[in-house]
């Protein structure tokens, strides 16, 4: 149904509060949705970032891993509650293989 030119005028006029009211609703219902999006793109970076942390590149270098807390590590593994530990994921290079280590501080299957 079409309105009239100036009838359509008349009711923009008229209802100024209104359709500010609906430009108020749209831009806070957008502003939730964007501020639901950033928050899940920040969640995903957060998850890429810790898993390009525990990725270590090796280009023809030698590997070290350094065990912090190796004391409290291996009394762990003989009392049998925390028996083995893995190491970051490791690369040989861009397109190569990767691979991480399991250690058993204690021994495999040991314990008395």
């Amino acid at each position: 149904m079409q309105r009239p030119r100036r009838e359509l005028d008349d009711h923009l006029k008229n209802d100024i509060d209104y359709h500010q009211t609906l430009v108020v609703q749209t831009l806070t219902s957008s502003e939730k949705v964007i501020a639901d999006k950033e928050s899940e793109f920040d969640r995903r970076l957060t998850a890429l970032q810790d898993r390009a942390d525990r990725l270590v590149i090796m280009y023809q270098t030698p590997l070290h891993w350094c065990v912090e807390g190796w004391t409290s590590v291996y009394r762990k593994a003989k009392a049998g509650t925390v028996t083995s530990i893995s190491s970051p994921l490791v690369a040989t290079g861009r397109n190569g293989y990767r691979f991480s280590v399991l250690v058993y501080p204690f021994g495999h299957d040991s314990g008395g």
